[in-house]
């Protein structure tokens, strides 16, 4: 089976996919992927064995804890990028949705310039509350034990992030309105060759 999966940080926005011309019959999204009760973080583990994985990334996407978990996940796999097609979103997407339009620092992923240290600097700071909270709570077995999980986290987060956004930093990239406007041609023709190598290679 081919699968092709799609990752952005929903938070409370909707933003309109066109699934039907992006990502053909066989998209999987988090909503069909994953069922009541399923482990969240077993599933984050399994975006790996998909075979492209499309990233549309937003400031909230690079600050999101879920996404950047997966994407260390991802970046396990030797083979990361050629699997992985990102498309960086900025100011002229603001149209793409429908409702709750959010805010220019939760949809600019601000990758192309010196701005982009600031994601690690929130990772660092993340990682630094949560070792505060462990320091306060570490006397109580039951919660010292989920945070603990959460440094853990973060820090396998902050150990890949810093290499995830130099590469968007070092890559020529795409928004998703010039996508859409060029009615997903390169998508498709990149999904097309992930399946030809699959199937006829």
């Amino acid at each position: 089976m081919f699968s092709v999966i799609t990752k952005y940080h929903k938070g409370r926005h909707s933003l309109f996919l066109y699934n039907s011309e992006i990502f053909y019959a066989f998209t999987q999204d988090i909503l069909r992927s994953l069922n009541y009760k399923d482990n969240i973080k077993e599933f984050m583990k399994s975006i790996k064995r998909n075979d492209v994985i499309i990233s549309l990334v937003s400031g909230s996407y690079l600050k999101s804890e879920a996404c950047m978990y997966e994407m260390y996940e991802l970046t396990k796999d030797d083979n990361y990028k050629s699997k992985l097609i990102f498309i960086i979103l900025n100011k002229s997407d603001k149209s793409s949705f429908k409702k709750n339009i959010p805010s220019l620092d939760d949809l600019v992923a601000d990758v192309y310039s010196a701005n982009r240290f600031d994601y690690m600097q929130f990772w660092k700071n993340e990682s630094e509350e949560y070792k505060e909270r462990w320091e306060n709570l570490k006397d109580n077995s039951d919660t010292a034990g989920g945070l603990q999980r959460e440094i853990t986290t973060v820090g396998r987060i902050i150990s890949s992030t810093d290499k995830f956004i130099e590469m968007l930093n070092q890559s020529l990239g795409t928004n998703f309105s010039q996508m859409k406007k060029d009615n997903f041609k390169e998508l498709k023709s990149l999904i097309d060759a992930q399946y030809d190598k699959k199937n006829l290679g």
